[in-house]
């Protein structure tokens, strides 16, 4: 009679085991899928992340250019300057110049706009991708564990 029971304890524990990798079996896809979706999106943000930040450098060195053809359109105008015979053509040039400036404080200003956005979106890149790059690790480490312990089980 003790053998009996020590065998249906011991099934019992078994079919115990048994539903508890069932169990575990049903819960690892999920979880897999759910890990997939947080790396997915992660990915995108980063992706995200640096396509903004490429937008505003590429926006930079636009405004860089016309600054610079700006500056040369200055340059002509400073030269006419000495070249002017009547009041009237000085006052143009002058006035010339004044929207030269404003122009070029205008995109000064701008140039200046996007430096500071693109340096302060550089720490949410870094620690979206250094977040990202954690969390993938991390999600390895857990589908490694999960694909060992079925293996460990049917050992019992």
């Amino acid at each position: 009679m003790d053998d009996k029971l020590a065998h249906i304890l011991k099934i019992q524990s078994i079919d115990i085991r048994s539903d508890q990798i069932g169990k575990e079996k049903e819960r690892i896809p999920r979880e897999l899928e759910k890990q997939r979706e947080e790396i997915e999106y992660l990915s995108k943000s980063v992706e995200g992340d640096r396509t903004v930040l490429e937008g505003l450098k590429v926006t930079r060195r636009e405004v860089e250019k016309e600054l610079e053809e700006i500056e040369a359109k200055h340059k002509k105008s400073k030269a006419r300057l000495d070249e002017v015979k009547s009041n009237k053509e000085y006052q143009a040039v002058i006035k010339e110049l004044e929207d030269i400036k404003a122009l070029t404080n205008e995109k000064e200003e701008l140039v200046i706009q996007k430096w500071r956005t693109s340096r302060s979106r550089r720490p949410n890149v870094k620690e979206t991708t250094h977040n990202w790059t954690r969390r993938k690790r991390s999600i390895r480490k857990k589908r490694k564990s999960s694909r060992r312990r079925p293996a460990s089980s049917k050992r019992r």
